[in-house]
């Protein structure tokens, strides 16, 4: 069994005041270990081989994990080979800057680096945080993700030596994630977005040789698709469908032929309660060049002769999407959908320094957390939006969490010159956030 040890002694202790206890007694203080930003001490995890049978424990003889937010085993960041006879892990320092993929034995709990990456910004195993590296250990070789020409793509390395042994997948789109490799046909198959004009974030199936031939696409419609493979992955579970299209599902064989097709969901009765489809959009950023992408949903029984509120849910973080291209709006974009059923406008888009696209569009970020989603880019798009939708009113906004800390940031580090004002709506009470303007940079201090 592969696990860890959490180390969090030296880590600071950080305490809540609970004000309001649930059995109305007296404010109760609650403790825990919580690492700051630019604490020496964070969470640290040794890995830990335990052999259930024997009893015996061991340990990686090498140094511990940095585990500021997840377990390294719960995001597959360390797994166990095939036979079982080595664990592979990933390392990153805390300016993640370098990539290492480990061997650990773990009869020994010897550690031996199979090979390492630099960069002179983040590099990383897969632009989400929450999704699986985009890496995979085969009998002789290695597939690697990296991003050093500017897009996410997949390389080769020989497992023995760590050596590049060539360049799988290329060109002005990324790899999102790895699905079958057949080491008898030497084909590897994979999703990738940025193939789709219409929408740089649809997802499509795609196969190629381990030699970078043969490069074809699976599913060669507009869609967006998401696959789904049974255990002995045979085939896969094919759901098709856009923001405004709902899934057909179906069942594909590995040259995208469909088999059978499962379902077409019915948004009849949807339609019925005065639903109507999102719209997905495209805009220029604050900039002025870079294309960006959102979604806009419209209130129930929406009337285009009535003015509406318009609610930014905006979320500023490097790691995740606000916004999905598929119909299924994601864990992100749950809250658009009720917003919007409340009678609001409601604008969700991810803005510079979000994963999806090119590194240089996800670097936007790096080395400027409250950069992430630049809230510029929303006040650009909120402006360009409402040029042709005059029933957007863009007097309020609402927010929790990190979209507080935002609303926060327009009103305390706007530029003077700025001219609009746009009002924040807190949940619990209403405060006046004024001055927010494309030209503001803002940063947490």
């Amino acid at each position: 069994m592969l696990t860890h040890r959490t180390d969090e002694r030296s880590v600071r202790q950080t305490h809540l005041l609970e004000a309001g206890p649930a059995d109305g007694g007296a404010p109760r203080l609650h403790t825990q270990r919580f690492a700051h930003p630019g604490d020496e001490a964070v969470p640290l995890a040794e890995l830990v081989v335990l052999d259930v049978a024997t009893g015996t424990v061991v340990r990686a003889r090498a140094e511990p994990l940095l585990m500021s937010q997840m377990s390294p085993i719960t995001i597959k960041w360390a797994w166990w080979a095939p036979d079982g006879s080595a664990v592979y892990y990933l390392d990153r320092p805390r300016d993640l800057r370098t990539l290492t993929l480990h061997r650990l034995d773990p009869a020994t709990g010897e550690v031996a680096t199979v090979l390492s990456e630099s960069g002179g910004t983040r590099v990383e195993p897969n632009q989400w945080q929450y999704e699986p590296p985009i890496v995979r250990v085969l009998a002789d070789e290695v597939l690697w993700y990296s991003q050093r020409d500017g897009w996410g793509h997949l390389y080769r390395y020989d497992l023995s030596t760590g050596e590049l042994l060539g360049q799988v997948t290329s060109g002005q789109w990324a790899v999102r994630q790895i699905l079958r490799v057949d080491e008898a046909e030497r084909v590897v198959y994979f999703t990738a977005s940025g193939l789709v004009e219409e929408d740089p974030y649809r997802r499509t199936v795609c196969r190629v040789g381990l030699d970078g031939s043969g490069f074809a696409g699976l599913t060669d419609d507009e869609s967006d698709h998401i696959a789904t493979l049974p255990d002995g992955q045979e085939y896969f579970l094919d759901s098709a469908s856009t923001v405004d299209t709902p899934p057909v599902t179906s069942v594909r064989d590995w040259t995208g032929r469909v088999l059978v097709e499962l379902e077409r969901a019915d948004t009849t009765k949807l339609t019925a309660t005065g639903w109507t489809a999102p719209e997905r959009f495209r805009v220029k950023a604050a900039d002025g060049v870079t294309d960006i992408y959102g979604v806009l949903y419209h209130p129930r029984g929406f009337d285009p002769a009535k003015r509406y509120a318009v609610v930014d849910n905006i979320y500023p973080g490097p790691q995740v999407n606000r916004v999905l291209p598929s119909f299924d709006p994601g864990g992100m974009g749950m809250d658009a959908e009720p917003l919007a059923a409340l009678g609001f406008v409601v604008v969700a888009l991810d803005g510079r320094g979000t994963p999806g696209r090119d590194k240089a569009f996800h670097d936007a970020s790096y080395g400027r957390l409250a950069d992430a989603g630049n809230l510029a880019d929303h006040v650009a798009a909120l402006r360009q939006l409402a040029e042709t939708r005059p029933w957007m009113d863009l007097t309020p906004s609402t927010g929790s969490s990190a979209p507080s800390e935002r609303q926060s940031a327009s009103h305390n580090r706007a530029p003077p010159q700025c001219e609009d004002d746009l009002h924040a709506t807190q949940p619990g009470g209403d405060f006046p956030v004024q001055g927010v303007c494309p030209e503001a940079r803002h940063r947490r201090g």
